[in-house]
């Protein structure tokens, strides 16, 4: 006879067509997979309705996860504040609360046009981060060791460089004895004619952005921001991944709903931190920390990500002409955007023209006003208020569309996504000029990252069930934003890159929640 753990699931959990309302349905399908045999896996299809999501998406700055929190939300009642309680009644009467929760959640969705978003997106991204988090991904712990010991030479051979120039033996790793080098001694602020800001403890800061500034005047401070770059390298991402491996994996927590622009987060450890490809620690060595990664045995890593898709969406949002068609071309789009934006020929446009153009582009893109630009570029603000007119002026569409995004979020209070998830800002006319900028950048912000996460998590949903559907025998190991991996049986890569390409390639078309088809030109 089935047992009832076979029967629930089986019954209820695959075959049922009943609505599945579970609070924290995340942590219920772990508990699940963890007392049912390995060879049940929750099928791409199911689907439940966990309240926590619904809140989350209806305030997205403030997510709630305790049930008595998702109550006062949704239904501002007193009744859950003494919930836990183990006796059948007790159960009987939270479950009549779910249920009377769950209604007025799907009313105050369906209200915000939130409704499909909730439940045919952020639903049935739910089993897929479950699978990754049980699945965990396989470390070549030596390799990582190994890379540990080269950043370890290394950051000691900066140390001793850096003792050498400034004439005494310090502490890299101490701020005090940093400024008291810098500033005391060597008085290079006053020889940079830096104007070095304070912290908030009163003293002399000494931040990235200082000591770029006065790396013209003296090698020391190269030396301090090479052996921060090594020192932040091994620290997170050999000794902080270490301590999270377990039977030879690294299972990190996938979390949905930390990000209010909808992207998947990943915490203890942050493995979308990790860089990608090669990182240059100075001297022409290189650590490239995701070798550590591998596939299990007969396996290989899949992995597919869009290309530039914040950039698509840009362009497909703003209308901008010259946009438009450097994507449509394809190619160095930047280089094309360069040459139009100075007046120059294709062939004579310079690896720095190219690299100015995308900064500008990027920076315009999330709406940096004149002084964030001035950082980036490391110039005056007066003369990235010159830069920004001048790409203003050549790129219309852009100046319209800024102005744009601006009027209609302090118009609504609120902006969509392409797929109707909603942030608000509530800044966004504010008097205090700080916050105002910053809710403004917000603004850009959340309209681009969260209409690229909307696509990104449209596209994993069904390339998943593609798979299911193809036969091929693969399990998602990683989402690091608009990048996925699998790791797929040997012999099957090329069948599971073909069903990938095609799922991930067809969701630029995108049915906006007012029902608008939009098509984007997405490339994999």
């Amino acid at each position: 006879p089935k047992t009832v753990r076979t029967f629930f699931w089986e019954e209820f959990m695959v075959k049922s067509t009943a609505r599945r309302i579970v609070f924290d349905g995340k942590a219920f399908l772990g508990y699940v997979q963890a007392i049912f045999p390995h060879s049940i896996d929750t099928p791409p299809s199911l689907r439940l309705i966990d309240p926590i999501v619904g809140c989350w998406l209806l305030r997205p700055d403030h997510p709630v996860n305790t049930f008595s929190g998702v109550v006062s939300q949704i239904i501002q009642s007193s009744a859950a504040k003494n919930t836990g309680h183990d006796s059948a009644s007790d159960i009987r009467e939270e479950m009549k609360l779910l249920s009377t929760l769950s209604r007025e959640l799907f009313r105050k969705l369906e209200a915000n046009n939130l409704w499909s978003l909730f439940y045919q997106l952020e639903m049935r991204i739910l089993p897929a981060l479950v699978t990754m988090e049980r699945v965990g991904v396989l470390v070549d712990t030596e390799k990582l060791k190994t890379i540990g010991e080269e950043l370890k030479r290394k950051i000691e051979e900066v140390q001793r460089k850096a003792e050498k120039v400034a004439g005494k033996i310090f502490n890299l790793s101490s701020p005090k004895q940093v400024r008291e080098v810098l500033y005391d001694e060597l008085k290079l602020d006053e020889k940079s004619g830096v104007n070095v800001g304070k912290t908030a403890g009163g003293v002399k800061s000494t931040c990235e952005s200082v000591l770029v500034k006065m790396t013209k005047c003296h090698t020391l401070p190269s030396l301090i921001l090479q052996h921060r770059q090594v020192a932040k390298i091994k620290t997170t991402f050999v000794d902080g991944l270490l301590c999270h491996v377990s039977g030879g994996r690294i299972s990190t927590s996938w979390d949905q709903l930390a990000a209010a622009t909808g992207r998947v987060t990943s915490v203890s450890p942050n493995i979308q931190a990790i860089p990608k490809g090669e990182v240059d620690i100075g001297e022409g060595r290189c650590v490239n920390i995701r070798d550590a990664f591998i596939p299990p045995t007969n396996c290989l890593f899949l992995a597919a990500d869009f290309e530039q898709i914040e950039f698509r969406i840009f362009g497909h949002l703003s209308q901008e002409p010259a946009i438009a068609c450097a994507i449509r071309e394809g190619g160095d789009m930047f280089r094309k955007l360069a040459a139009i934006w100075l007046d120059k020929k294709l062939e004579n446009v310079t690896g720095e023209d190219r690299d100015k153009t995308k900064r500008v582009v990027y920076a315009l893109m999330y709406g940096a006003g004149k002084v964030r630009l001035s950082e980036i570029l490391e110039i005056t603000v007066p003369q990235a208020g010159v830069i920004i007119n001048s790409f203003y002026t050549k790129f219309s569409s852009l100046r319209i569309f800024h102005q744009k995004v601006v009027s209609m979020a302090e118009d609504k209070g609120y902006l969509t996504s392409l797929m109707g998830r909603r942030r608000y800002f509530p800044h966004i006319s504010s008097t205090n000029h700080k916050f105002k900028a910053q809710a403004q950048r917000q603004a850009f912000n959340f309209l681009i990252q969260g209409s690229a996460a909307d696509i990104a998590k449209t596209a994993l949903i069904r390339a998943q069930e593609a798979l299911s559907v193809a036969g091929v025998d693969s399990e998602l190991v990683m989402m690091i934003h608009d990048e996925m991996v699998w790791q797929v049986r040997e012999g099957m890569e090329d069948t599971a890159a073909e069903v990938v390409r095609e799922c991930l390639q067809d969701c630029g078309q995108v049915i906006s929640a007012d029902g608008t088809r939009r098509s984007l030109d997405m490339k994999v």
